[in-house]
């Protein structure tokens, strides 16, 4: 991808180099069974050795020198996604306008001349109002296709934005109907919901409602295991998201996902995923996300804070795994603890969440390189009034 956001822009490059909704990883890394075993189990490992045990509270997770960090509560606002030309822009709003029934919130022009349409559901005004970007980019019909097969264990890759998922007022099969009219394609469902492909080849979840009104509920990213509870964490200390139980009664997500709740708007669902299966990022047709901040200064300090406390945590993670190591005393357990530390040794240092300043707009790197642009209430509502493309 490139910039995006109503015009708030990431920096070019800065997104390192998702089968769909539901999709069970395959946390496999070699072609042999036992390695294979244990590698799966490493996944767990991961993300126990940095999730709070029994004996500590959530409290704890979030406290550094004593101090809670919890930024500003944040809201989403816009997922941005890139198209090549204006005859691709068409397909795409055909389908969310037609399919989804969603309206046209605005036409845009960035700093750099490109143009955005942005559609959604304009329940609470067009400023209030929770977007899909689509930024025509003809920088896009020049890359080559991103790979879609991991040949070093036969797996998919898969997109770094997983899904968007809408409540929709009506019966599966008359939301089959409309998205095959509407130029998408159907995946899978039940009476329950629908899992469908846009043409640009964004996945969505069209969760059956029987009362009230149409509305985007969640944003589902895949985050590499091994970064995935720095990037939880990341997204509760600096967005001041809170996590909370994924609903029984909800169509079934990857197992150990992760919700999270900001004060309004969308859900944000955190899924894990093996490392090396993410799709190569510069080359998908996910952006970025826009997110309102109400204390830009404030959300900054604790963005800081958290990524001083991640340094520490990380540090305690390999602390942990050699203890669990040392202590372990069937050849089952050490294989799986040193499948764990394999997994963070082939990981490296990684992509670390980040948050740097850009003008009026705070750029955030979740650590596995989705961004979000953080602005402030006034200039997102300024935003609104630019200059419409012809």
């Amino acid at each position: 991808g490139g910039e995006g956001g109503a015009g708030f822009a990431r920096p070019a490059g800065a997104r390192p180099a998702g089968w769909g909704p539901g999709a069970a990883a395959d946390l496999a890394a070699d072609a042999s069974p036992r390695r294979r075993d244990a590698l799966a189990a490493a996944a767990a490992a991961v993300l126990a050795a940095g999730a709070p045990g029994q004996a500590r509270a959530e409290q704890q997770l979030l406290s550094f020198n004593d101090e809670v960090i919890v930024g500003p509560p944040s809201k989403l606002q816009r997922v941005v996604v890139n198209v090549g030309d204006k005859q691709a822009l068409a397909k795409e709003l055909k389908f969310w306008t037609g399919a989804l029934k969603m309206q046209k919130l605005g036409e845009y022009v960035d700093a750099a001349g490109l143009e955005s349409t942005v559609v959604g559901f304009p329940l609470e005004g067009k400023e209030g109002a929770f977007g899909m970007e689509f930024k025509v980019d003809p920088a896009v019909l020049k890359r080559r296709p991103a790979s879609i097969l991991n040949y070093n264990v036969m797996q998919p890759f898969v997109n770094s934005l997983n899904f968007v998922q809408v409540g929709f007022r009506g019966k599966a099969m008359e939301a089959f109907k409309a998205v095959q009219a509407s130029g998408g394609d159907s995946l899978i469902g039940d009476a329950q919901y629908l899992d469908v492909e846009s043409p640009r080849g964004v996945q969505m979840r069209m969760a059956m409602r029987k009362e009230g009104e149409p509305a985007v509920e969640l944003v589902g990213l895949n985050v590499e295991v091994t970064n995935f509870e720095d990037a939880k964490r990341f997204y509760i200390r600096t967005l001041g998201f809170k996590e909370i139980p994924y609903p029984e009664d909800e169509p079934s997500v990857q197992p150990l996902s992760v919700l999270l709740e900001p004060q309004s708007g969308p859900r944000l669902l955190l899924s894990p995923i093996p490392v090396g299966r993410l799709k190569e990022l510069d080359l998908d047709e996910f952006e970025n996300l826009v997110a309102v901040a109400p204390d830009l200064q404030a959300t900054q300090r604790a963005a800081e804070k958290a990524m001083e406390a991640a340094a520490k945590e990380d540090a305690g993670k390999d602390e942990k795994l050699k203890f669990l190591l040392q202590q372990a005393t069937q050849d089952s357990e050490r294989d799986k603890v040193r499948a764990a530390i394999e997994l963070r040794q082939r990981n490296g240092n990684g992509v670390k969440p980040s948050i740097q300043a850009s003008g009026s707009t705070l750029l955030f790197n979740d650590g596995v390189g989705n961004m979000v642009s953080l602005v402030s209430a006034g200039d997102f509502a300024k935003s609104l009034q630019s200059v419409p493309s012809a």
